[in-house]
This record gives C-alpha cells, structure tokens and sequence, in this order.
C-alpha cells in the first residue's frame, strides 16, 4: 500500500502544458497571472486580439488546470483565455499486490484547450 500512496503523491502537480502561437502573433510582456481570466466561451463585445491556444493535461482537478492556463497565459502577456474544449481520459490499471491478489486503480485526467486573448485599448 505504501508503494501505491508514493507513486500517487509522486504524480500530483505533472501538468503538461503546450502552447502554440498563431502565424504573426505578437508576444506582449508578461502579464500578472492572477489578474488572468478564464472564461468558458469566446468574448463577444470585448475589443482584443488571439495570441495562440495553449493545452493542459495531466491535471486532476479543474482548480489546477485554470491555475495552469493562467500561469501559460500570462507569459505570453494575456489578459485571458477562453476554452475552446475540455475533456476527460480515463485510465484503469490493475496490478498484483502481495498475498492480497490483484487490486485496481482507475482515474480521470482533465484536458483543456484555450485560446489566449489580448485586450486592446
């Protein structure tokens, strides 16, 4: 049991996190990233560019991927991100555990894409 607590604990916090830039897009200076804005769907009156999407995974919790997306964002001088997807990969694995037979372990890993905006005065 031990050996299955450390390889869980071990995983925590193994974001992968993908940006890809739009052809001709401008990287601004670096924005704070708590000032950075999730939303779940494009901005309609709001006066902005796209800088690029970037793509989360290997995060547990929707708390984490937001936190990852900001963080992404704001490297890239984003204002905000809307999300274009969001999904969930299931993994099961079962395994011998010694004189307890086999156990089982499944989880859920969240993916997001989003696209970073750019406000404009």
């Amino acid at each position: 049991m031990k050996r299955i607590l450390i390889t869980f604990i071990a995983c925590i916090g193994c974001a992968s996190v993908s940006v890809n830039l739009y052809k001709g897009s401008t990287v601004f200076p670096t924005t704070d990233s708590s000032k950075v804005s999730v939303f779940q769907q494009k901005p309609q009156k709001e006066n902005f560019i796209e800088i690029g999407e970037i793509t989360v995974s290997e995060v547990y919790r929707w708390s984490d991927a937001e936190r990852e997306l900001k963080k992404a964002a704001s490297k890239l001088g984003g204002d905000a991100v809307y999300i274009i997807h969001q999904g969930k990969r299931s993994e099961a694995a079962l395994f011998p555990v010694y004189g307890s037979g086999i156990m089982g372990a499944m989880d859920s890993e969240i993916i997001v894409t989003g696209v970073v905006i750019k406000y404009m005065d």
